[in-house]
């Protein structure tokens, strides 16, 4: 007699299945970090952008928090979810140095902060 047995058959696929049921998990588990990391790179992207449009374009010199109204409002980041102008910037002038102002932007998890120039 040649070939396999009733039970042989049953053991391999099972072996099959709880593999191809691991393999699934993996790939879902990695296509969703893979997503995360993307949703961040873009935050970071529009923090980065936001900052530079800042530097482009002095703020005045007083203290506030508002939602970023410099720059591209979503210049490269379409497919990520987070729209450019969710940013949030807030200024907060230098003590004794007038035309210098802390601008701290906000993006989701990303945080930048930097002196900028502003206009009186």
């Amino acid at each position: 007699m040649k070939g396999f047995t009733l039970m042989e058959v049953l053991v391999a696929l099972a072996i099959l299945s709880t593999s191809s049921v691991v393999f699934g998990t993996i790939v879902g588990f990695f296509n969703q970090q893979r997503s995360l990391e993307r949703s961040r790179a873009n935050a970071f992207v529009c923090a980065v952008e936001t900052m530079e449009s800042l530097v482009d374009n002095p703020p005045s010199c007083e203290v506030s928090t508002r939602p970023s109204s410099h720059g591209p409002a979503t210049s490269r980041n379409v497919d990520s979810g987070i729209p450019c102008d969710s940013a949030i910037v807030t200024f907060s002038p230098v003590p004794g140095v007038v035309p210098l102002s802390w601008a701290q932007v906000q993006v989701s998890t990303v945080s930048f902060r930097r002196l900028v120039k502003c206009v009186k």
